[in-house]
């Protein structure tokens, strides 16, 4: 995985970018969804991980169907176990 290094960062890239798509400040999606802003950065910035529960919370704030949360989840799952059987082979990926 290029832009994101680990399947946390890459899923909260993909929150921010949903979320800045939809012109929401942090503040205003962790209203939405009852979490705090700074467990919302964190989340973003790929430095948490969180329970399905909140995965669920996050997708119905921004208004998009939890599978296509739980779709990326699992894409980001998938290229992060390419990457690493990859490098394990010695291929660039």
């Amino acid at each position: 995985m290029r832009r994101n290094s680990t399947p946390a960062a890459a899923l909260g890239q993909f929150l921010r970018d949903t979320r800045t798509r939809q012109d929401l400040t942090l503040r205003e999606l962790a209203r939405r969804a009852k979490l705090s802003p700074a467990f919302l950065s964190d989340i973003e910035l790929g430095r948490r991980t969180f329970s399905a529960k909140t995965l669920v919370t996050l997708a119905r704030a921004l208004g998009i169907p939890e599978a296509t949360l739980t779709a990326k989840v699992t894409a980001v799952k998938i290229a992060t176990k390419e990457a690493e059987l990859a490098a394990l082979k010695g291929e660039s990926y």
